[in-house]
């Protein structure tokens, strides 16, 4: 079964959720590709900006480009930026398996 995505904020949409209601959006800046002039259009349901913050390093993230990023976030263009060091850990998941 194929699920269709909203156009403007590209989350699923189940049957059982409509109607649908798009997230706040935020407008990010990751500090190293771009700046404040450009922000990037971001939809999360953070509560707050620290936590679109990390939503939007985690969106962005592909397992090569680094391990720290200078976020910045904001309601609208109104608003003041939020600036965010973010970074990401690797955590160690062990398993046994009997022999």
């Amino acid at each position: 079964m194929a699920y269709e995505r909203c156009p403007m904020c590209k989350m699923y949409l189940y049957e059982w959720k409509l109607p649908h209601t798009c997230p706040p959006r935020w407008e990010c800046v990751e500090k190293e590709q771009g700046n404040e002039d450009e922000p990037v259009a971001f939809f999360s349901a953070g509560y707050d900006e620290q936590r679109v913050a990390e939503e939007f390093a985690a969106s962005r993230f592909d397992g090569t480009n680094g391990h720290e990023w200078e976020i910045w976030v904001r309601k609208n263009e109104k608003s003041e930026w939020e600036k965010f060091n973010v970074s990401v850990e690797s955590v160690p998941s062990f398993t046994a398996s009997r022999l």
